[in-house]
């Protein structure tokens, strides 16, 4: 399975729970994670979600000079795929 997310990734934000509905990084995390869902949703039109060990593949292209840490990128993907693509996040046991 291919999917090639268009767009600037945004990396997952640290964020408490009142933090989400007030912090700008927090709120552009969870919009980019909602809109990582809806593509996979668009593209694979999945009937049902995979079941057992997955491993991910990530490249990610940034524009800019801003640099972001691998694995808040890898988050913010397998957290948007997580209920679409597969059952829970925590069947990704190698990225």
């Amino acid at each position: 399975m291919k999917l090639i997310i268009p767009g600037q990734p945004i990396p997952a934000a640290r964020m408490t729970g009142r933090s989400k509905w007030t912090d700008q990084q927090a709120i552009r995390s969870n919009e980019y994670k909602k809109a990582v869902a809806e593509y996979a949703k668009y593209v694979y039109k999945i009937d049902h979600m995979l079941k057992g060990d997955m491993a991910l593949d990530m490249t990610f292209l940034r524009e800019g000079s801003r640099r972001a840490d691998w694995d808040n990128l890898g988050k913010a993907i397998s957290d948007g795929l997580n209920g679409v693509v597969y059952l829970d996040d925590k069947q990704v046991v190698k990225a």
